[in-house]
């Protein structure tokens, strides 16, 4: 989630969405469209009789959003935006480090964050309590039965563990930790799965046999990370910027969408310790190969006061809108550390789990029951 989102977000960089920066402000009143190829672009619209004070040196300036888009909105923020997702999604598996014997449901919520944050070029506006980390969060299904059980087989098919989880989840700013944003508007839909395959080469149905190695396994593992994070907020009172050095007031709403949609495949090796019956202490170590995209929108429209009183917006209205986009291409491999703790009792296992990358870290908390 969010998170992913932000996580997310992911969600989560519209801090980044405050212009002053080489002249940024400048493009606020420019009828200018810039389109490319290339997956970054933005757009600049003015409407009405104040725009037609813009000077030359004002669109000149406007060329530049483009590269200081990029510059706020790097490949590293992105990718690390679309890892945390990942990595929430693989957590959400809860795959333990225990094997079942015949059936086990569960159900947990999963979190994660980024470590890298969007570059602060920004001065002081509305949007100055809006989250820069990603963060994604969501609830997970999860189902995981023995391959010998299911087939009535024994032998090395009783060494097979298959898992899945899966859950549709619907974002608001109530449901998403460490994503508490002032007078903003918080929704999107969260659709992650995965299907996990796990092998225990030392596990027999002699307890007595390899007690030391029952639960060393091996994992493969394909997921599915599906996110959409939408923040909305209005500025409740005038805020002040700059165009041509004088001093204007302006009025609006800002909007920023985040998305990201990745494919990926993990090898894993993961070893439990239970010094206790009703205890059981396992880690390990990932590798995972990301492929897909993460797409940040960010919008802002509102009025403009008039150059002769920066408090009039009524005598020469005048409104301009701001579109940048940024798309970044993921396509990278990497590795994460796995730290995890189990309690049972009876057929209930309670599970706390803690995944981390060079820019992410993951935790989930899931109850399971075995039958």
């Amino acid at each position: 989630m969010v998170m992913n989102t932000i996580s997310e977000k992911v969600a989560t960089v519209y801090s980044g969405y405050r212009f002053r920066f080489l002249g940024f402000n400048s493009i606020l009143g420019l009828l200018f469209l810039f389109l490319s190829i290339s997956p970054l672009y933005s757009t600049a619209v003015c409407i009405g009789l104040e725009c037609s004070s813009l000077s030359r040196e004002t669109i000149l300036l406007s060329n530049l959003a483009n590269p200081v888009l990029g510059e706020i909105y790097t490949d590293k923020f992105l990718s690390s935006m679309g890892q945390s997702a990942v990595l929430q999604n693989i957590n959400s598996a809860m795959l333990g480090g225990n094997k079942v014997e015949r059936n086990r449901i569960g159900i947990g919520y999963s979190m994660a964050r980024t470590k890298v944050s969007a570059l602060d070029y920004f001065e002081n506006t509305e949007l100055r309590d809006l989250p820069r980390l990603g963060v994604a969060a969501s609830p997970s299904l999860s189902y995981r039965f023995n391959l010998g059980y299911a087939l009535g087989l024994t032998g090395e098919w009783q060494k097979w563990d298959i898992s899945f989880h899966f859950f549709p989840y619907y974002l608001s700013e109530t449901n998403i930790p460490f994503l508490k944003i002032r007078n903003t508007d918080v929704s999107g839909r969260v659709l992650n799965s995965g299907l996990n395959a796990r092998y225990f080469p030392f596990f027999t149905s002699d307890a007595n046999a390899h007690p030391y190695l029952r639960n060393l396994s091996f994992g493969l593992g394909i997921y599915q990370t599906n996110q959409e994070i939408y923040l909305f907020a209005y500025d409740r009172r005038p805020t002040q910027f700059r165009i041509d050095g004088d001093t204007r007031r302006w009025i609006g709403i800002n909007q920023l969408t985040y998305t990201s949609i990745l494919n990926s495949a993990t090898a894993d090796v993961r070893y439990a310790f239970s010094p206790f019956q009703f205890f059981s202490v396992y880690t390990g170590l990932g590798l995972v190969y990301n492929q897909g995209i993460t797409r940040i929108r960010v919008e802002r429209y509102a009025a403009i006061s008039s150059s002769e009183n920066r408090d009039d917006f009524s005598t020469n209205p005048s409104s301009v809108g701001l579109d940048f986009r940024r798309e970044y291409r993921l396509r990278n491999s990497n590795g994460y550390g796995i730290l995890g703790v189990q309690f049972f009792w009876n057929q209930i296992s309670i599970g706390l789990e803690y995944l981390r990358n060079q820019s992410s870290e993951s935790l989930n908390l899931g109850v399971q029951y075995s039958f």
